[in-house]
Order: structure tokens, then sequence, then C-alpha cells
């Protein structure tokens, strides 16, 4: 049942719950704890086992909650006492269910300590799952799903890009808080099964003569050994699940670069055409050079200013040969220079059009 914080201390101080239950339960954080201690009388023989823990993280994404829980088992009363700190109602109704069903398993003093072990297994193995459907989801809109095609990513807006890049970045952490849940299970549950092995020449007294016990022992030892496999099958596929992750992420950022180096290219187009007035002074260039040219290689000896009384011709009989080598030349400079620039232009056309280009993804 739920109770405030006060009697939930009177009743641990009532149970004689370990100071190291404090401790766990405010240091634990993240990364989870558990602790087994051992009451003895004055013979050495056990008088009580108490195995404490506290969950990292919350078991369900569905409820943010942290548990921590006390075992304590009373040998000679036989009897076990279990302290829960931070159920769910929809917790405490599983550890319900378990009880109403499960009546035999309650021979063993660890059937309620491996039936939360064997919960927040079956917790994990869902969180998992629904993390990787959610990153199958955004791989298919990627594309680099195997067997799936329709790949738009090259021609993506920045706001799409950028929806995609913030899904990305909100799953990325599943995975590795999922993976210290997963370690944190596979620790525990080992530590449990080694607990059993010891409980034997712990207490004795209570295999003597009890086969129903020992049978329950081994049950309950290979109950955490398959645990112990099912978890650390999770974890694998929990790792799988993070360098997908990091696929997907070169994905994007090969995208941006591809992005990147288009908006490149139309800022050198754009500065291409802005250079005009460079390319007026240059045709200007081009058209006055030649007469320039011709000027300077006949010293325009073509006019005569200087001519005396008799004579009134002032222009040379060979100035016509000026005007038959100068536009002729003009002209082919000219053509020339189009010429160039057509090439070039159809060249800068065919990168433009190989660069928009859808390029295919092939798996």
């Amino acid at each position: 049942m739920a109770v405030s914080r006060s009697v939930f201390r009177d009743i641990a101080l009532a149970w004689n719950v370990p100071a190291q239950y404090w401790y766990l339960r405010e240091h634990g954080n993240a990364s989870g704890a558990f602790a087994r201690r051992v009451g003895r009388d004055d013979q050495g023989n056990a008088t009580s086992i108490v195995v404490m823990l506290r969950v990292p993280h919350s078991p369900r994404n569905e409820d943010k909650s942290i548990w921590s829980a006390s075992f304590s088992w009373d040998v000679k009363r036989n009897s076990t006492r279990v302290l829960f700190d931070g159920l769910t109602s929809h917790d405490l109704s599983q550890f319900q269910q378990y009880a109403q069903i499960a009546t035999k398993d309650f021979v063993h003093p660890y059937a309620m300590l491996n039936f939360t072990v064997s919960l927040l297994a079956t917790y994990y193995t869902t969180m998992r799952q629904h993390l990787e459907v959610e990153i199958v989801g955004l791989e298919r809109t990627l594309g680099i799903t195997r067997g799936f095609e329709g790949f738009q990513g090259w021609n993506w807006s920045p706001e799409t890009l950028r929806s995609y890049t913030q899904q990305l970045y909100r799953i990325t952490t599943g995975p590795i808080y999922l993976e210290r849940r997963l370690v944190f299970l596979i620790s525990l549950a080992e530590f449990l099964r080694d607990s059993l092995s010891q409980l034997e020449n712990e207490v004795p007294s209570l295999f003597a003569g009890k086969k129903d016990i020992s049978v329950a022992n081994k049950l309950q030892a290979e109950a955490l050994e398959n645990v112990v496999h099912l978890v650390s099958n999770q974890l694998h596929q929990t790792r799988c699940l993070d360098k997908r992750l990091g696929s997907m992420m070169t994905t994007l950022n090969t995208i941006v670069a591809q992005i990147d180096s288009r908006s490149n290219l139309e800022v050198a187009r754009a500065a291409r055409y802005d250079s005009s007035s460079m390319l007026t002074i240059a045709f200007l260039t081009a058209t006055f050079l030649p007469p320039t040219f011709v000027c300077s290689l006949f010293g325009m000896n073509m006019f005569n200013f200087e001519s005396s009384e008799n004579s009134v011709r002032v222009v040379s009989p060979l100035f016509w040969l000026y005007w038959v080598i100068t536009l002729p030349l003009t002209v082919a400079v000219l053509l020339t220079w189009k010429y160039w620039e057509h090439r070039r232009n159809r060249l800068i056309v065919a990168n433009v059009q190989m660069v928009k280009q859808e390029p295919r993804v092939s798996q």
C-alpha cells in the first residue's frame, strides 16, 4: 500500500531495515546499487538475510519513478518482509497479481526478490522494443533500411532536415540509459544467483529434510540464469541500436554537407553573374586592342600633317591597308572570345545539372 514519507520511515525502523538501505537509496543515483547483509547470533549462525537494491532510472518510460526496496528474511520465523519505495499504481498491481497466482513460490525466501528481477527484465525488454520501433521509423525515413526505396533526403528543405535531426537527437540518449539499466540488472541477477548458491551453507536448517525448499532453490537459480541470458541478449541488441543511430547521424551529416556544397555552388554562380561589369570592360578592351596594336605596328605614318604648300594630300594612299588588317583582326579576336565564353558556359551548366541529379542509395 502507498503510505506517507513519515509512515514509511516508521515502518522501516520497526522492521529493522539496515542503515545501509538509506545510503543506497540516497546515493545509488542513476547507476543503481544493491547490497546483501547477513545478521548472525553469538554462535555465528545466520538469523536474518537482507537484500537491498536501488534501481537506476525509471523502470518504465510511461511513469517516472525510482525504485528502492528492502527484502528482509527472518530465518527463525521463516518469513519475508518487503519494503518498497517508489512503486507506481501499475507496478503495485503487478506485484499484487503475482502474489495471488504464485503462492506456491513463496516457500522460498527469495521468491519476491526474484520476481522483482523478472519484472524489471520484462520492463526493459518492452523499453528496448519501443526504442527499436522509433529507430526503424527514422531509418525508413532516411532510406537506409534494407529493401526500402524512396529516399528524398537530398532535396529536403532546411526545416525538414532540422525536424529529423531533432528526432534523432531525442532518441540518441535512449540506448545509453537502457544499456545502463541492463548492465545493472545482469549484475543484480548474477549477484542473487551467487547468493542462492551460498544459502544452503549459511542456513542449513532451512534445507534439512525439506525437498521442496531444495527444489525451489534450484528453480530460483535457474530462473535467474535465464534472466541473465535474456538480458544479455537485450544488451547486445541495445548496443546494435546505438550503432544504427550512429549510422543515421552519419547520413544526416552527409546530407548537410551536400546541401552546403549546393549552396556554395549557387553562391559561385551568383558571383559569376555579378561580374558583368568586369565582362564589359574585358569586351571593350578586346575591341580596342587590335586597332591599338595595328597603330603601334605601323607607327600611324598614314597621315602627313606637315605637308608642303604644293602638296594638299594629308592621308597616305596606303591608309586603306590599316582597315584591311585591323577589321578582320578585331572580328577574329571577338569571335574567339565569344566561342571561349560559350564553351565555358556549357561546362558550367553541365556541372550544375550533374549536381542536381538525385543520387541513388543502394543497399
